[in-house]
């Protein structure tokens, strides 16, 4: 269902029909199914009915004009809400009720976004920071609690013993619907979220996709098929998910095992341990060190960030004093040794006690390390290499017959061998090679 009130019905997912009804021009944006009936709600507080789904009758629900962003039905009735705080409920989906406040409920005009149903009572969430209500009748709400005063939470789902709530800035999960724990942080925040058979799986722009196992802190991306286009609702019912968008878009994935929802090369979300600032730093290069972990650098001045499991990052910048931002990173012979914008060279044989140990006055943008050498490159063809000495002290300018911008450089193959690309004539290229001192 979506714009100007299009209904589309499936026995089976894969093959859609449009429905057929007394229509209204108002877009509609949730549906539920109880008591043989299906219920749509939406723009200006409309409401249509079906016992099958293929044949509809529309009304306005008579209880509210606001729009009606979700409705679920559970406890023998249907519980719908949505803008200026606008809750509403009935056993049949005809005839509806306006539901109240306890008195001294504060934020009652709050656009409502998503609704559950779980331990016995009703738990709404909405677009303004902070805010949730709980209900265990649905017909009066008190005030629950946020993740915080500035998270706008967008969907909701429940499994497992979890609340599991999208907001703009990440995932959250809670027990109770009161008190909320930040799981994962998201470059796109997802619109819906659906749990089924031990998996909660987000959709939202772009086609993004998530499922983690149990709502944890482990969030992995996963191919959707959706070609780009915005994923705004996802359920699971009898076995399948199944995920519509933008341009008719229908996804659907079968379980047990999730198997058609093939993560992408196993990538799974980090996360930021609590009090880590910086943490919307663009991220440049990362390095690991056998035994001691990883160790990622960034585009603000001495952003540097630790893991020893790649999923929770810790800030390391004790004594790493950059004037400008990080872009690269290696470890070798016991050493992490990063490059700055301003042709600083530091080292850290643990990643949080750094040292400076060249200053070049050329932006450096990559640094590698292989055969003996470690080999840092930058603007206008600069090239310095010193020996993998512990600590890297001896840097030495080498003339690499291009004024072009290195971009990268990495160490290699049978011949230990150095390549360096960058741009040359919009085109990268490598545009520097050396023998490592180990093959020389």
């Amino acid at each position: 269902m979506g714009e100007s009130g299009t209904i589309l019905t499936s026995t089976n997912a894969s093959t859609w029909t449009v429905a057929t009804y007394a229509g209204t021009p108002n877009q509609l944006y949730a549906v539920a199914y109880g008591n043989g009936t299906f219920v749509a709600v939406g723009q200006g507080g409309w409401t249509v009915t079906s016992p099958d789904g293929v044949k509809w009758i529309s009304a306005g629900s008579g209880a509210t004009v606001e729009d009606l962003n979700a409705i679920i039905f559970a406890a023998g009735k249907f519980v719908a809400g949505g803008k200026n705080g606008a809750i509403i409920t009935s056993a049949t989906g005809t005839s509806w009720t306006l539901a109240s406040y306890a008195t001294g409920t504060s934020d009652t005009s709050d656009n409502l976004t998503a609704i559950t149903y779980a331990n016995g009572r009703f738990l709404v969430v909405g677009i303004d920071p902070g805010v949730s209500f709980t209900s265990a009748s649905g017909t009066q709400w008190t005030q629950g609690g946020g993740p915080n005063d500035w998270e706008h939470l967008v969907a909701l789902a429940y499994g497992d013993g979890v609340f599991t709530a999208l907001g703009q800035s990440g995932i959250y999960t809670s027990t109770d619907g009161v008190a909320w724990i930040m799981q994962a942080q998201l470059f796109y925040a997802p619109n819906r979220v659906a749990y089924g058979n031990g998996l909660f799986v987000a959709a939202g722009p772009a086609g993004a996709m998530f499922l983690s196992v149990g709502g944890t802190n482990i969030w992995t991306t996963i191919e959707s098929d959706a070609a780009g286009a915005d994923l705004n609702g996802i359920l699971f019912s009898s076995g399948l998910f199944v995920a519509v968008g933008a341009n008719g878009t229908v996804l659907t994935s079968t379980l047990p095992g999730a198997a058609s929802l093939v993560p992408k090369m196993g990538w799974t979300l980090g996360r930021f341990a609590p009090g880590v600032t910086d943490t919307s730093d663009d991220l440049a290069a990362v390095a690991y060190g056998s035994g001691k972990g990883f160790l990622a650098v960034g585009h603000g001045p001495s952003a540097s960030f630790a893991s020893t499991n790649r999923i929770q990052w810790i800030e390391s910048i004790a004594g790493l004093d950059s004037a400008g931002p990080l872009y690269g990173v290696t470890h070798y012979n016991g050493d992490y040794v990063a490059v700055d914008s301003d042709g600083g060279i530091a080292s850290s044989p643990s990643g949080s006690i750094w040292t400076p140990r060249a200053a070049t006055g050329v932006s450096l943008s990559s640094i590698g390390a292989y055969g003996g050498e470690f080999v840092a490159v930058g603007d206008n063809g600069a090239i310095y290499i010193a020996p993998s000495a512990v600590p890297p002290t001896q840097w030495t300018f080498v003339n690499s017959g291009t004024k072009e911008n290195l971009l990268a450089v990495a160490g290699g193959n049978t011949l230990w061998e150095f390549i360096a690309v960058g741009l040359a004539q919009w085109e990268t290229r490598a545009l520097w090679r050396r023998m490592a001192a180990a093959a020389a």
